[in-house]
């Protein structure tokens, strides 16, 4: 799709999105593992939804390697599924870490359905992202693409095509490097999946969106989380929209 279309593309964004409510405190809860812990996603999303004018609060619940079997049961120190509880925030989401989803698809769906329906019981709306292969295992994309879309079929969830957003940037701008050398996300990575996650929610488009992002530290100075040009983040932004626009079709 020629990114001259890319404006045209938002409008069908709140046909394909849940939407955030604009007025008033908007309570956005993250359940992950690696993937929202390289470069502090769920700052980013927060900084991004402040940026626009939305006063976003975005609760965490991060663990390395963390399983949906590991925040449905309080593993790993996590209280996941009490901070929802205590909390309700309006959308929680959650993501699998991508090695457990690969070894068990239709597990993963299993267990995915059913947190869907206890978050759905504690008042808030379940996004499930799609995570990025391992670094090395592109060849099972499609894969995880596959298992995520039967997920929103069976259990009527909305999903956040991250997976997607990762396979174009490298189709169509190869030498942006979106892994790290551990294979955690690059900070490119990160900004990615939180433009995406940042659409996927609001609806809208993440052009115009920051490209720098700092946090203030405990004895008041001020440290930089992540920092991209302007091409690239103009280009990840339009990624994020081609990926949600795909996955409506």
């Amino acid at each position: 799709m020629p990114w001259l279309l890319i404006r045209r593309v938002c409008v069908l964004l709140l046909a394909l999105c849940p939407a955030l409510p604009l007025q008033g405190e908007v309570k956005i809860a993250v359940l992950g593992g690696d993937q929202m812990q390289a470069y502090e996603v769920p700052t980013l999303l927060q900084s991004m939804l402040l940026h626009r004018g939305l006063q976003g609060r975005v609760l965490q619940a991060i663990a390395p390697g963390a399983t949906l079997d590991d925040h449905i049961r309080g593993l790993k120190g996590l209280q996941s599924m009490r901070m929802v509880a205590e909390e309700k925030p309006t959308f929680v989401v959650v993501q699998e870490a991508a090695e457990a989803a690969l070894g068990d698809t239709e597990g993963m769906v299993f267990v995915a359905g059913k947190m869907s329906t206890a978050l759905r019981q504690a008042g808030s709306e379940p996004v499930f992202v799609v995570p990025f292969p391992p670094l090395g295992n592109d060849r099972n994309r499609l894969k995880l693409i596959d298992a995520y879309q039967e997920l929103e079929s069976q259990a009527n969830v909305a999903v956040a095509p991250v997976a997607q957003a990762w396979q174009i940037a490298a189709q169509h701008n190869p030498s942006l490097k979106l892994y790290a050398d551990r294979g955690e996300p690059s900070a490119a990575g990160a900004y990615l999946t939180a433009c995406v996650l940042y659409s996927c929610l609001t609806g809208t488009s993440p052009e115009g969106l920051p490209r720098t992002f700092q946090t203030k530290q405990d004895d008041g100075s001020v440290a930089t989380i992540l920092s991209l040009s302007e091409n690239d983040a103009l280009f990840c932004q339009r990624v994020a929209i081609r990926a949600l626009s795909e996955v409506g079709r």
